[in-house]
């Protein structure tokens, strides 16, 4: 009976350990698999040592003054781009899939231009500036097969501030 008991024990702990590192190694492999496909996009594979799909334990781990907005989502003050901003980092269940840049200085087209102009030698060149539809901002974006990035001035300078969103999009 003792040994019965002792095998079926070993049976859950080999069952459990088999299952932790199963799931360990499936995230390792999505994270590591959204890696390159921000390299080959010309995407950066995260931002302030904070990569995609990272769950919320690594967001605090590696930027330990976030703090969570009114909506769950981590968030900080920080220099972007030469730029004093807030920084998001947005969860899904899968880790990390947004980030957004908010300045929080006041828009001046030629901050929106120079900011442009450093935003397109981490990301590539974005497109003309346009209405996005059903939206009271202008954006120019650029949209790649798995991430879009989106930098955005408010139609209405009173309403939105300016804002950079970076995202996988699938």
């Amino acid at each position: 009976m003792k040994k019965i008991l002792v095998t079926l024990l070993m049976l859950v702990i080999v069952s459990f350990v088999a299952k932790t590192v199963g799931n360990s190694a499936g995230l390792t492999t999505a994270k590591y698999s959204v890696e390159q496909e921000a390299i080959q996009q010309g995407i950066p594979t995260g931002f302030f040592g904070v990569k995609w799909l990272a769950t919320s334990d690594e967001v605090r781990s590696i930027r330990p003054n976030v703090f969570s907005d009114s909506n769950g989502n981590l968030k900080e003050s920080n220099d972007f781009l030469g730029r004093k901003a807030f920084v998001t980092y947005h969860s899904t269940s899968t880790g990390v899939m947004l980030f957004t840049f908010t300045f929080t200085d006041d828009f001046t087209t030629g901050n929106f231009d120079k900011t442009q102009t450093l935003l397109a030698t981490q990301v590539g060149q974005l497109g003309k500036v346009t209405q996005l539809p059903g939206l009271d901002r202008v954006c120019s974006s650029r949209v790649m097969q798995r991430f879009r990035v989106d930098h955005c001035q408010p139609s209405d300078l009173a309403s939105i501030p300016e804002q950079i969103l970076i995202y996988r999009t699938k």
